[in-house]
C-alpha cells in the first residue's frame, strides 16, 4: 500500500469537530446528562480549593485556557476525556455542587480562595458575585475537540493518547490508564489486572517507600506494568521506558503477545509475598553502609525483582535478617559493579541487564552461606 492510499484510508476514519462551548452550555449539557463529566477512565480530581479558585480567576480575566477533549459515544453522549479539573471546577463554582461528590474526601466546593491577581475575589461565591460578572462567566467559552463516533477502538486509543500527551500535565501511566480504557474490554481487563496487583497487600508493603505523590498518580500500577514487561519482554526494550511500556501494553491488549492473566497474577503475588516478607519496605531503595536511603528507586526495583525471580525458592527459605544482609551486599553503595550501572542513563539496556545480573550473582553466591 502506498503512502497516499494509506493516508487517505486512515484519515477518512478520523472525524472530529472543534466547538467552543460556553460555561453555561457545558453546565446545561451536564445537568441534562448529555455530557459524562467523569467517565470511568478519567483521572482522580486533584485540584485544591486554591487551584480551582485561580482557574475561575483566569476565566474571568480572559486568560488562554487549554482545550478540552470529548469523545462521542455510540449513544450520542459526550464523554470528557481530558479537562476534568477545569470543567469540574466551573460546575462546582457555578452550581455549588460537585459532579462527582464521592470522588475525593477533599472535594472543595467553598468560596474562592488564593486568588492573587484579583484579590477581591477571595471569599466570593457565584451567588455573591455581581450579576454582570455572573453573566460574563457563564458566557466565557472553552474550546473543545469532539472526537466523533468510530467503531475502530484502536484508532480512538491513538487519537486520545496523542491529543492528551500533547497538552496534558498527566503522568505517563495516567495517560496510559485512560488510553487503554478507550480500547474497550481488552484494555479494561488488562488495567483491572494491574489494579488488582497494585492492591495486593504484600506489594503495597514492599513499595511503601514510593512517594505519596506517585501513589496518588497510579505509580504503583506503573510498577506492576514495569515488572510484567521486564519479566516477559525485556529483550524488546529500547528507547524510553515510558514509550516501551506503552508499546508492551498495546501488544497485550491487541493479543500480539502471549499473556496468561491467571498465571501472571499468581506468579506476581508469589514473588511479592516473598519480597515483602524478606525485605519489607527496604526492598527497592538505595543502600549505603548497611543503611537505606531515600524512597523507592525504579532502577533498584528493576534489578532486585528481575535478579531474584530465578532465585525465589531459595530466597523464600532464607531468614529476613540474612536476606537483608545479602541485599545490602548486592545493591549497596560499596558494590562498585552495581553502583556503576545506576544513576544517570540507568535505563540504557546494557546497564539494566548488568545490574540485574549483578543482583543475581551476589544472591546466588551468598544465599546459602
Amino acid at each position: 500500500m502506498g503512502l497516499l492510499q494509506e493516508l487517505d484510508e486512515q484519515s477518512s476514519q478520523i472525524r472530529f469537530d472543534v466547538i467552543d462551548f460556553s460555561v453555561g452550555e457545558l453546565i446545561r449539557l451536564h445537568e441534562g446528562k448529555e455530557i459524562a463529566i467523569q467517565p470511568e477512565f478519567q483521572r482522580m480530581f486533584r485540584w485544591t480549593g486554591a487551584q480551582q479558585s485561580r482557574f475561575i480567576e483566569s476565566m474571568l480575566l480572559g486568560l488562554p485556557i487549554p482545550q478540552i477533549v470529548l469523545f462521542q459515544r455510540q449513544d450520542g453522549v459526550l464523554e470528557l476525556i481530558d479537562g476534568l479539573q477545569r470543567v469540574s471546577s466551573l460546575i462546582k463554582f457555578v452550581t455549588g455542587t460537585s459532579p462527582a461528590p464521592n470522588n475525593s474526601e477533599d472535594d472543595y466546593t467553598g468560596p474562592l480562595i488564593g486568588c492573587d491577581i484579583l484579590s477581591s475575589l477571595n471569599g466570593e461565591t457565584f451567588l455573591t458575585l455581581a450579576s454582570v460578572l455572573q453573566l460574563e462567566l457563564k458566557r466565557k467559552t472553552l474550546r473543545a475537540i469532539v472526537i466523533k463516533r468510530t467503531n475502530n477502538a484502536y484508532l480512538r486509543y491513538e487519537m486520545f493518547k496523542r491529543l492528551n500527551s500533547g497538552g496534558s500535565p498527566a503522568e505517563a501511566h495516567e495517560i496510559r490508564n485512560a488510553s487503554l480504557r478507550i480500547v474497550g474490554q481488552a484494555g479494561e481487563n488488562f488495567l483491572a489486572l494491574l489494579q488488582r496487583c497494585s492492591d495486593f497487600p504484600p506489594f503495597q508493603d514492599a513499595t511503601d517507600s514510593l512517594s505519596d505523590q506517585s501513589k496518588d498518580r497510579l505509580g504503583r500500577q506503573e510498577l506492576v506494568l514495569r515488572f510484567l514487561a521486564l519479566k516477559l519482554s525485556i529483550d524488546t526494550y529500547k528507547g524510553s521506558i515510558s514509550d516501551w511500556l506503552d508499546k508492551y501494553s498495546e501488544a497485550v491488549v491487541k493479543n500480539q503477545v502471549a499473556f496468561d492473566f491467571q498465571s501472571e497474577e499468581g506468579q506476581f503475588q508469589y514473588a511479592f509475598a516473598v519480597f515483602a516478607e524478606k525485605f519489607g519496605a527496604e526492598a527497592f531503595v538505595k543502600h549505603k553502609n548497611s543503611r537505606t536511603l531515600g524512597g523507592l528507586a525504579p532502577a533498584y526495583f528493576d534489578a532486585v525483582t528481575m535478579g531474584l525471580l530465578p532465585l525465589l525458592p531459595r530466597l523464600a527459605s532464607t531468614s529476613p535478617e540474612r536476606a537483608k544482609e545479602v541485599l545490602n551486599l548486592a545493591v549497596g553503595h560499596e558494590n562498585a559493579a552495581f553502583k556503576e550501572n545506576v544513576g544517570p542513563g540507568a535505563n540504557a539496556v546494557p546497564r539494566l541487564k548488568k545490574r540485574i545480573a549483578e543482583v543475581y550473582r551476589v544472591f546466588d553466591l551468598e544465599l546459602d552461606k
